[in-house]
């Protein structure tokens, strides 16, 4: 029965629960318990909390999916009321929504609602904390178990507190400004690495009322390959100026930083001319960035002014042309693809120059082809390789340095892109190459400007003198075969070793005799173990292995290791059980039958360690280890002994202690 139990629980753990990756995250009001992708019909799980600095565990909640359609939806809708983007599905695509769920056993089968929060919630594979305190660091200990009950799954710890510490920077960018009948549409976009989940449009009256959120119309559409945030204000009046300001947030509530604050007048009496829809497009051909634009109330406009910057907020926008009153384009000519340009117009009119437009941003595509570096050179200097090689190109911007130990291997990349404009660059590989091989391969790439990588560069080849680091062979063993010796050890460790030398002698407690060496040429390196068929019964022998390198370089021997040829094994004890009792491990055996066995040796296994417990006689049966690990596997393997010998290994038993 022991055994059984303990075969489950690894079967069950190792299968199960490779999905669940539980983590705690920070929303707006709270803290989201976030259960992993396993939707718990056939588990449950029990949330408990304590502070960082308390050692008291509350528990807050038990966990598992509800087979009741007007459960889960209704659950479905409480849930949703906590996320700001979460809409509720229309009631005549339930149906169809439960049978989903119903032959779901993950949340990404159910495709994009699995990942929505509020439906992990109702189908029991999250959990949202809200009576959580703000600025308070909280652990949350998840336990997982079988749907009894009984079975400990998984247990597992996550901490997190709220309000979030760092404020994404979404890099919200105004993209235009548009009447339409008594309201204003105004659209953004995201110039970020993370896209908000939606955002929140915040107004005020220019010099009169301070910022407040609108309770406007507020949705997302997709144009090219752009995502666009859209907010409708409808509750405008004539001859008022407004003040706009955008907060994205993401799928949890969380703000991060706001666009840029934009005036808007809707007055009629006004003679100046303003931009109203500007657009900007890459035109690789050309190298250029093309701005169009239109305008309203035009009657009196003279001209309109080009500005550009490097940065979205800097103040060094220059004026990089004028167009007549009449254009609607502008080719930008000077500048870098893969680079943010910013740009904003000014109307002239003829009483004067009017504002500035809403900033607005443009990128060339990458348009150029990468060239190969040039007159490559690499030599040994000082104990290290010395590369050098010319710029190919103007547009070159980096460089990535790649190697190989040898002609069979691939080349692999050693460097991080090395930014440089130099004509000619210099590059030394520190990495201690001449204790790791007797030779290297160099190739270089290039990038440029575009981001495009070229192909690689000549190959070349150096010599690196001195001596390789040859490490000692590890982990030797041996095993009696039909009065024969197999020897194994580790040849995994050094890839400096050609090959191996064997070595063997007769064991005597007293006077040692000397090794003697077993092959005359080399074992080679692609081996891990040897049969020494020339032995003789009744003897006992040690073997030793020592590592040889490309220019005849010896390592040390190994450690010796001890084996007996003998014509009756000596069996390892048998049929080994654990229980856990307490604090500590029970393990148990079958007494041995075998006459010349005196008693056994009781070992713990971690890793590569290997702790000898206890010695004990003939007629015991079990023993108590009464210091196990808590954070590891325990792992056991009991040998039997006689007078002068000592048998392979039983086969092992492991158990994991509760913490």
């Amino acid at each position: 029965m022991k055994k059984i139990l303990i075969t489950l629980c690894f079967l069950i753990s190792g299968a199960l629960l490779a999905a669940n990756a539980q983590e705690a995250k920070t929303a707006a009001s709270g803290i989201y318990i976030d259960l992993g992708k396993v939707i718990p019909k056939h588990t449950s799980y029990s949330i408990s909390r304590k502070a960082a600095d308390s050692t008291t565990w509350t528990e807050l909640a038990n966990l598992s999916f509800q087979p009741d359609s007007a459960v889960f939806f209704a659950a479905l809708r409480g849930a949703g009321a906590k996320y700001p983007t979460f809409q509720m599905p229309d009631k005549r695509f339930f149906a169809n929504i439960w049978k989903v769920v119903l032959a779901a056993e993950i949340t990404d089968s159910l495709f994009y609602y699995g990942s929505t929060p509020a439906f992990k919630e109702a189908l029991g594979a999250a959990y949202y904390d809200g009576t959580a305190r703000p600025n308070v660091n909280y652990e949350y200990k998840i336990r997982q178990t079988g749907n009894k009950g009984t079975i400990l799954l998984e247990e597992k710890t996550v901490s997190a507190k709220y309000p979030q510490e760092k404020v994404i920077d979404y890099q919200l960018v105004t993209r235009s400004i548009e009447p339409f009948k008594q309201s204003q549409v105004l659209k953004y976009y995201s110039n970020g690495i993370h896209q908000p989940a939606g955002i929140t449009l915040m107004r005020s009256v220019y010099m009169q009322t301070a910022f407040e959120p609108l309770a406007v119309y507020t949705g997302i559409t997709h144009q090219s390959d752009s995502v666009i945030y859209l907010a409708v204000d409808t509750l405008i009046k004539p001859r008022t100026v407004y003040q706009y300001v955008a907060i994205p947030f993401d799928d949890l509530g969380n703000p991060g930083l706001p666009s840029d604050t934009i005036r808007v007048s809707t007055t009629t009496l006004n003679n100046t001319a303003f931009v109203d829809k500007v657009k900007t497009e890459s035109l690789e051909k050309e190298s250029a960035i093309k701005l169009s634009w239109k305008l309203n109330n035009t009657p009196h406009l003279t001209s309109i002014n080009i500005y550009r910057s490097e940065s979205y907020d800097g103040a060094d926008y220059v004026e990089i042309g004028t167009v007549a009153a009449t254009d609607t384009v502008f080719l930008d000519k000077k500048v870098h693809p893969v680079k943010n340009y910013f740009y904003s117009l000014q109307p002239n009119t003829i009483f004067g120059p009017g504002a500035l437009s809403v900033r607005f941003s443009g990128m060339l595509k990458a348009n150029k082809k990468a060239a190969v570096p040039t007159d490559f050179k690499a030599e040994a200097e000082n104990g290290k390789v010395k590369l050098s090689w010319k710029r190919p190109e103007f547009y070159t911007r980096g460089y990535y340095i790649y190697r190989r130990k040898s002609n069979t291997d691939s080349l692999k990349q050693v460097s991080e892109l090395i930014v440089t404009d130099s004509a000619q660059v210099t590059y030394y590989d520190t990495t201690e190459v001449t204790q790791n091989a007797l030779s290297y391969s160099y190739a270089i790439k290039a990038v440029n400007t575009s981001y495009d990588i070229s192909g690689f560069s000549e190959v070349i080849s150096v010599a690196t003198p001195g001596k390789v680091k040859l490490n000692t062979p590890l982990t030797v063993k041996t095993r009696v075969i039909d009065d024969q010796v197999m020897i194994f050890w580790d040849n995994k460790s050094d890839k400096n070793a050609l090959g191996y030398f064997l070595f063997k002698r007769v064991y005597k407690d007293k006077d040692p005799v000397e090794f003697t060496q077993i092959n005359s040429l080399p074992l080679n390196a692609s081996f891990n173990y040897y049969n020494d068929t020339a032995t003789v019964k009744g003897s006992i022998y040690e073997y030793a292995i020592q590592s040889v390198s490309t220019n005849g370089q010896l390592s040390t021997m190994s450690a010796p290791v001890k084996v007996d040829v003998l014509g009756k094994r000596l069996l390892p004890a048998g049929g080994l059980q654990v229980l856990a009792e307490d604090r500590s491990v029970i393990i148990s055996w079958d007494v041995t039958e075998q006459e010349e066995v005196t008693g056994y040796k009781i070992y713990r296994l971690h890793a590569d360690n290997k702790v000898l417990l206890a010695a004990l006689e003939k007629g015991a049966d079990f023993y108590e280890d009464k210091d196990p690990g808590t954070k590891q596997l325990n792992t056991y393997v009991i040998t039997c002994t006689s007078k002068d010998r000592e048998s392979e290994e039983s086969i092992p038993v492991s158990i994991r202690m509760k913490q």
